[in-house]
């Protein structure tokens, strides 16, 4: 049997249902789930991009869309999705992740303008340099210090945490000696 995933509308929907249902409510969801392949452009099998898009696209979608469900119905609440610098300057080789963490972008817009009259807030991290446990291929970044998971998570955190009034729309968290997004040095 296939794990839960988020790209499938059936695990999410349960997800949520059971949440609902032990809880009463949904006041943040932070859109965290991607994955990253290192495939020249030219060479991206279609079920690859597809598993990628599904993953870190249609998985953030269907979340917030069964989150937004249950937020309008208690009045407001707030998402926040893990987004990367990658879709500002990505790596080569990184075609559908860049393509996914760019639409997230869009799709964090679009469910803020759709949100706002429900007092919903939705919410950016770009992340750079991140432990993952997944890697970027064989090459990880050269930065002495890469941001770890309790990191982004005081973020998140720290996001959740504001007023209902307040949101922190786009916000963009990298190592220190982190060059490669700042400039050349």
């Amino acid at each position: 049997e296939q794990p839960d995933d988020v790209g499938f509308l059936r695990d999410v929907v349960g997800l949520f249902a059971a949440t609902n249902e032990a809880y009463g409510r949904v006041d943040v969801l932070v859109n965290n789930a991607g994955i990253t392949v290192k495939i020249p452009t030219e060479e991206i099998p279609l079920d690859v991009w597809r598993n990628v898009l599904d993953v870190n696209i249609t998985g953030p979608f269907l979340c917030a869309r069964e989150a937004i469900k249950s937020m309008k119905r208690t009045g407001g609440g707030r998402i926040i999705n893990i987004g990367s610098i990658s879709a500002k300057t990505p790596r080569p080789h990184g075609a559908p992740y860049a393509t996914t963490k760019l639409a997230l972008e869009g799709l964090t817009r679009s469910i803020s303008l759709d949100g706002r009259e429900h007092g919903i807030a939705a919410s950016i991290i770009h992340l750079g340099a991140t432990v993952t446990g997944q890697g970027f291929g064989n090459s990880p970044p050269s930065d002495d210090y890469q941001l770890v998971p309790a990191d982004v998570a005081r973020i998140a955190v720290m996001m959740a945490a504001l007023p209902a009034e307040a949101t922190v729309f786009d916000l963009t968290v990298l190592p220190v000696a982190q060059p490669s997004f700042i400039g050349r040095g």
